[in-house]
């Protein structure tokens, strides 16, 4: 019933609009997020967020929507749901202009990657996951630790593949 609703409100919109629209919807939950169960609709106020993307320019709304998207990131992943929390993650991360991402973002542009590498992990993604450990080994660390989860990730990736590659031999 939802979905018809959902469907016949959106045939009564021109299509133009429908993006602004998203937008504020998102915009007025997540202003409002205190008076009801935020975390139960996170998804659905960050996917209103996105369908609406390309509107928002004003440097303390991107900075929001990467917030947003790294937060329904993080969700994802403890739900189990890597291809969502990839997916969400990517977005956050692609906000983040390539030029500026390890110079004036480093530690958002680590833990956005970080979390990346894990979900990636999780989803098998290993072409993705093999770039973006070379993302993070590639830039200069402020310490050691910065590129624990990219190696890691990547000497359990290479084991696994091992087995993989055993396996299909015997």
């Amino acid at each position: 019933a939802h979905d018809q609703i959902e469907l016949a409100a959106n045939s009564l919109l021109d299509e133009d609009k429908l993006p602004e629209l998203k937008l504020k919807i998102g915009s007025i939950l997540y202003e409002n997020r205190a008076s009801f169960d935020y975390q139960g609709l996170l998804f659905h106020i960050v996917d209103m967020w996105n369908e609406g993307d390309e509107l928002v320019t004003e440097p303390e709304q991107v900075q929001l929507l990467i917030k947003l998207n790294h937060e329904a990131g993080k969700k994802a992943m403890e739900s189990s749901a890597f291809e969502a929390s990839t997916f969400y993650l990517r977005k956050a991360i692609s906000m983040i202009p390539k030029e500026k991402r390890w110079e004036e973002h480093y530690s958002l542009s680590l833990e956005l990657y970080n979390c990346l590498i894990k979900a990636e992990y999780s989803n098998g993604s290993w072409g993705q996951l093999h770039e973006n450990i070379d993302e993070v080994l590639a830039q200069k660390s402020r310490s050691m630790l910065d590129k624990q989860v990219a190696y890691s990730t990547m000497i359990t990736m290479l084991v696994v593949r091992d087995h993989d590659h055993e396996a299909a031999i015997n």
